[in-house]
């Protein structure tokens, strides 16, 4: 990535954190995208990315689509017209600092262990490639996130289940408000619910979430599909971050620590969806569900996940990562105890 941005002395740290900065600046070699690969020739459906990061949707021959998404972002595109001036742009561009690019790479192992569903994202270079046509000019070039995108008939997935039909969140309710033999694996989305959690990704609106459909004899069953895994182990260190991070401010920026000292902050963007699909759960499900969690991170699975990401990166806060994923872990079932009684009230 281009990280040089994120350069900063003794003072800016201690305000503003370490964060992930020397993870933006050292160099990685990372494959060049090609549209022409494994998945067949891949044409340019639509652009996306209205928010913070460029983004493209690329289709096959049979309809089945991936994503680009730029791992720069560029947050003058979310900051209000009326408070837009040089210094916001520039502090919540270093606070970019804060989220870890490569760390979606670690996240199939971990769910894999688990039971649930989740993209593959590889790392790779977009050049100024002619195949994008009449985007050529309004994507960066540089360093994207490349994944499927659930949607559709994904048969050949099999971290999605290999479901015939994903649908999107508002679909996935109309469909379930229409008819009553339509339900939610409340089950599986608990899991998934308690591995954002585990993760310390609080970024789980609606958006963020694929519903893939199975047949259970006369009924459908909806399993949930996470996506857009940005947020894994953000770390929000420094003074001003703190100090946003607390209950009267953005408490949604929970930083990924040892321990979680605001669970009712990290869950709430996905409060709207738990309320609805947690409700049928009873606490020892919830701490049942946690404890079969922790049996399955082992020691080994976290630690290969974690060097899932390049050796460059993980060599320089892997072995911290891996204790607090470790840490974590170990207090599970106090989390689903505490995230249990916020939902319950």
């Amino acid at each position: 990535p281009n990280g040089e941005k994120y350069q900063a002395g003794k003072f800016k740290r201690l305000f503003f954190g370490d964060n992930y900065r020397d993870e933006w600046i050292i160099p990685v070699e990372v494959p060049v995208f090609d549209f022409q690969n494994n998945k067949g020739e891949l044409d340019i459906v639509k652009k996306g990315g209205g928010g913070q990061t460029k983004s493209l949707r690329l289709e096959n021959k049979d309809e089945q689509q991936w994503v680009l998404r730029s791992i720069e972002k560029d947050p003058s595109k979310v900051i209000p017209e009326v408070v837009k001036m040089q210094l916001a742009v520039d502090v919540a561009q270093d606070q970019m600092s804060a989220y870890l690019p490569w760390a979606a790479l670690s996240v199939p192992r971990l769910a894999d262990a688990v039971g649930i569903y989740h993209t593959n994202p590889k790392i790779v270079y977009l050049t100024k490639d002619p195949r994008l046509g009449p985007y050529k000019d309004d994507v960066w070039e540089g360093m994207y996130l490349f994944e499927e995108r659930p949607n559709g008939n994904r048969k050949d997935v099999k971290s999605f289940g290999r479901s015939k039909n994903i649908i999107g969140t508002p679909d996935m309710f109309d469909e379930l408000l229409e008819n009553h033999d339509k339900q939610m694996d409340q089950e599986h989305f608990l899991k998934c619910r308690l591995f954002d959690v585990y993760i310390g990704d609080w970024d789980r609106h609606e958006d963020q979430w694929r519903w893939a459909v199975f047949k259970d004899d006369d009924q459908e069953i909806f399993r949930a599909i996470p996506r857009d895994r940005d947020q894994t182990f953000f770390l929000n260190e420094g003074i001003f971050p703190w100090i946003s991070s607390r209950k009267f401010a953005l408490r949604i920026n929970q930083g990924f620590k040892y321990d979680i000292k605001d669970m009712e902050g990290l869950v709430s963007q996905g409060k709207r969806l738990d309320r609805r699909f947690l409700n049928e759960l009873s606490k020892k499900y919830w701490i049942n569900a946690a404890e079969k969690m922790q049996a399955r991170h082992s020691d080994e699975v976290i630690s290969a996940a974690v060097n899932d990401m390049p050796p460059q990166i993980v060599g320089v806060k892997g072995n911290t990562t891996i204790s607090k994923l470790r840490a974590r872990r170990d207090q599970l079932q106090d989390f689903a105890g505490e995230y249990y009684s916020i939902i319950s009230k």
